[in-house]
């Protein structure tokens, strides 16, 4: 091999090795912001379904007329905090009482009790969306 193939050799490599970095430099914020993306779409369905089971828990307990106002949230995060155990789901306590403390506002908002009327089940729905591969940080991403 001579100084003129190792001369084109060594060129073809530094022009490979620069469109590369130039593809990559391309797909990398591309993949980045996908995956942020996913990310804050899994929190958003949890929140979701934390909402949707506070509403049917707070629905359930509105019918009870045996049970006083802290009593009845109590049984109400229990059951959410139930469903979200039932399902692998990890949300802080402060955010079960806010999303209880909503739904009684929503159901009050709406003409207080009526019973079972507001009870809805799209857990599925929801969960089927969760089933993706798990990412890596729970937390709500940043897009780029």
């Amino acid at each position: 091999m001579n100084l003129s193939q190792t001369l084109n050799n060594v060129y073809a490599l530094i022009v490979l090795g620069g469109f590369l970095a130039t593809i990559f430099g391309y797909l990398n914020p591309l993949l980045k912001q996908k995956i942020a993306k996913e990310k804050n779409l899994r929190v958003k369905s949890r929140y979701e379904l934390l909402d949707q089971w506070a509403e049917n828990a707070v629905a359930q307990m509105s019918a009870l007329s045996d049970m006083i106002g802290q009593d009845k949230k109590a049984e109400a995060m229990r059951m959410v905090n139930g469903q979200l155990k039932a399902h692998n789901i990890d949300i802080d306590v402060e955010h079960v009482s806010a999303a209880v403390e909503k739904a009684v506002q929503q159901l009050s908002a709406n003409g207080g009790n009526h019973q079972n009327d507001n009870i809805v089940d799209t857990t599925q729905q929801v969960l089927d969306h969760l089933d993706a591969p798990e990412v890596p940080d729970e937390e709500p991403a940043k897009e780029a």
